[in-house]
């Protein structure tokens, strides 16, 4: 059974349509242009080629696991998809809107760009705003509905403008438009005709935890108010806390990260669109090209496994700074740096930080949720960081905690991750600083650090003098 067929079969379990041919059909349809398929973004705008390096068949998958699920939640049900910064989740998200309108579903798609700038009263509603995705289809939609389908579009409209009517080359704006009340007025008013029509409309929210999203009027689902939308959140930074809130950890699903496999063909798809020379990759990545490609391929997918965890996006950024003229290690510092920067952001003042930490280090050994403030700072999804991500969270941890409470965490870490060489070689390391710095420990050799044939090693070297 090919991937599209059990797309479609999922899809029809949840929309219970009884067509599973019309939902295949729809599907080849809207993948036979993919660049439609691509949500806007600078790292995107820097990929000349990105439909090609996109992978479609991630989509895909992900999207199937995504909706067997979904048809296993109540009745109005919420979905929160999780996962690491630079995942995908936009791109998925912006999928699933495409995917459910092709469908002729009712979607309702938002993002930050729906929201008032900051200062702002009204929001900016010109070709960049998320409402043109889904605006026309809606309407589309509530037509023939029956009810009292056209107050809702007199509200949409009241708060968008005609979709029949928008100029997208035009650099002015109604100053009418754009104004959060009115948003507002067209979400209770959809609401209630969901209700009362018993309509199925989805609800599609990006970076749901975002200054400007969380300011704007949107009647977020709770455990015991789930709304009348079928709504799909996604968010990096504090999204652990807002699914606490909520009570929504039943609604909760991980977007899947890429296997080795994938994670080589979307380096090769990049190697190419960037024309990244062999030789560049083989210094950075070290290791050789040979003649056999798929050992190439397994090398290559082995390397940055190990680096990033599957997390495309990093994989994406690393052959950007390649095609800049960036070394690994100048990259992995700038990796480092926003690792530390997203820590920042949730430990608050400097004064905070050392308690913090040790707060910290107590919910790693949580049996039940062990890396709820890792989440909570958009470093991983309900499964835990790996490669150097994880080896940067313990570096930047022991930094500002106590040494033997750094010293005890990567002890513990070490035994936790033994299946896993690479990460293993980056916390021999740590943990050797840590003890040096404690004093309590001199050892007669120190690990070092090393990339070697596409794997973190350290070996040990003598601090012995010769005579």
């Amino acid at each position: 059974m090919s991937k599209v067929q059990k797309l479609a079969q999922a899809l029809e379990r949840v929309l219970k349509c009884g067509d599973e041919e019309r939902i295949k059909e729809a599907i080849d349809n809207l993948l036979s242009s993919p660049s439609d398929l691509i949500k806007p973004t600078q790292r995107i705008a820097e990929l000349e080629n990105a439909a090609g390096v996109i992978s479609m068949d991630h989509h895909i998958t992900a999207a199937t696991g995504f909706f067997d699920n979904f048809h296993k939640f109540k009745k109005r049900p919420c979905a929160v998809v999780f996962g690491y910064k630079q995942q995908g989740k936009s791109q998925f998200l912006y999928f699933l809107a495409k995917l459910l309108i092709e469908l002729g579903e009712g979607v309702v798609y938002l993002d930050q760009t729906i929201a008032p700038p900051k200062g702002m009263d009204d929001a900016a509603i010109d070709k960049r705003c998320c409402l043109h995705l889904w605006q026309s289809a809606l309407e589309t939609f509530l037509t023939g509905k029956g009810g009292q389908n056209q107050d809702v579009i007199d509200a949409l409209r009241a708060f968008g403008g005609d979709p029949n009517s928008f100029d997208p080359n035009s650099v002015l704006q109604d100053t009418r438009l754009g104004n959060p009340r009115d948003f507002m007025v067209f979400n209770k008013i959809l609401s209630s005709f969901c209700d009362a029509m018993e309509l199925r409309v989805w609800m599609i929210v990006d970076e749901a935890t975002s200054d400007e999203l969380q300011a704007f009027p949107i009647a977020w689902p709770e455990e015991q108010n789930l709304t009348p939308f079928h709504f799909v959140l996604s968010g990096s930074l504090g999204m652990a806390q807002f699914v606490t809130k909520q009570h929504l950890r039943k609604a909760v699903w991980d977007l899947p990260l890429f296997d080795s496999g994938e994670t080589a063909k979307l380096a090769k798809d990049l190697q190419a669109a960037l024309e990244i020379p062999n030789q560049m990759l083989e210094d950075a990545l070290g290791f050789n090209m040979i003649q056999d490609e798929q050992v190439n391929l397994a090398n290559l997918g082995e390397a940055l496994d190990g680096l990033f965890g599957g997390v495309p996006g990093y994989t994406a950024e690393l052959f950007l700074a390649l095609h800049l003229g960036l070394s690994l290690d100048m990259f992995l510092a700038q990796l480092y740096e926003r690792i530390v920067d997203a820590f920042s952001k949730t430990l608050g003042n400097n004064r905070q930080k050392d308690q913090m930490a040790k707060n910290w280090l107590i919910s790693m050994d949580d049996p039940d949720d062990p890396w709820y403030e890792l989440r909570n700072a958009g470093l991983c999804g309900w499964s835990p960081p790996r490669g150097v991500m994880l080896a940067f969270v313990l570096k930047f941890l022991s930094r500002i905690m106590p040494v033997s409470d750094g010293l005890s965490m990567v002890r513990t870490m070490r035994q936790t991750f033994t299946n896993d060489a690479g990460l293993d070689g980056c916390l021999l390391e740590l943990q050797t600083i840590l003890e040096l710095k404690q004093g309590a420990y001199i050892p007669k050799c120190v690990s070092v650090l090393r990339f070697e044939e596409g794997v973190w090693n350290a070996t040990e070297e003598s601090l012995e003098l010769s005579d």
